[in-house]
Parts: structure tokens; sequence; C-alpha cells
């Protein structure tokens, strides 16, 4: 996970995009036991383009052009696949300004706040999401 987080520190830096949070189950993994996951979420502002479209075009040409390789909604950069996620609504805009400074690997990152990402899990309403949040619960 470390080269994805260099790459996305890298795109901040570029300007291909502003700021970033990690969310889902990788960001739960620095509050509570570790759980089994596919990718990473990378929640990211975006500005809508003409139409008030958001395309991520730009990010992932940019990820590709760093040595990811894409496939379906996903971008695999040093062996994690990464899916970006554009903030989507209020809840998810919140979470992102409010999001943490950590480090992983020595990497600098931002993490979504545990009770955002309890209440973004609790608001997509997948049982794995419950379940997540009953985690949190259980673990203070």
């Amino acid at each position: 996970m470390k080269q994805a987080l260099q790459c996305l520190n890298e795109l901040v830096n570029e300007g291909v995009i502003g700021q970033y949070a990690i969310g889902g189950a990788v960001d739960a993994s620095f509050d509570i036991e570790a759980v089994n996951t596919e990718d990473v979420d990378v929640f990211v502002f975006m500005t809508p383009g003409p139409g008030d479209l958001i395309s991520l075009a730009p990010i992932y040409e940019a990820m590709i052009a760093k040595g990811g390789v894409a496939k379906g909604e996903h971008i695999t950069i040093g062996g994690w696949p990464v899916q970006i996620l554009p903030a989507y609504k209020l809840l998810v805009e919140e979470a992102l300004a409010a999001a943490t400074h950590t480090t992983f690997d020595g990497v600098p990152t931002r993490v979504l706040l545990p009770e955002h990402l309890c209440a973004i899990a609790l608001d997509t309403g997948r049982v794995k999401d419950y379940l997540r949040v009953s985690m949190f619960i259980e673990q203070n």
C-alpha cells in the first residue's frame, strides 16, 4: 500500500487531485481489528466539469502514467487496487474536510475520523458496514 499512498501524495502535489483521505476497511484498520478487504477506498474532493459531471479520467490517466494498471473501477499500484470515490454528498465532504493526518509505513496520509467512517457506513447500509460499526462500538 506504500506505493499507492506515495502516488496519491504525488497527485496532490501535482494538482491532479485536491486533498484526499482513506476510508473503508483500510481506514478502519487504524482503529479496530483489521478485516479482509480487496481495495483501498480513497475519497477526494473533485470539481465538476461542464454540465456538473465529474470525471475520474484525469486521475486514472495520472495514476497509469505512474505505473498504475486500470481494471474496472480500480487502479492497482504496488499490488493494491485503489478505488477513487468523489466526495458525493455533504456527509462525505464533511468527513473529508475533517480527516486526520497519520502515516503508513513512513508515508504521510489522511484517514477519515472513526465517527465519520461509522456515519458513512450506516448511510451506505450494507451488512458488512453495519458489522464494521458494531466492531467500533465493541472496541470503544
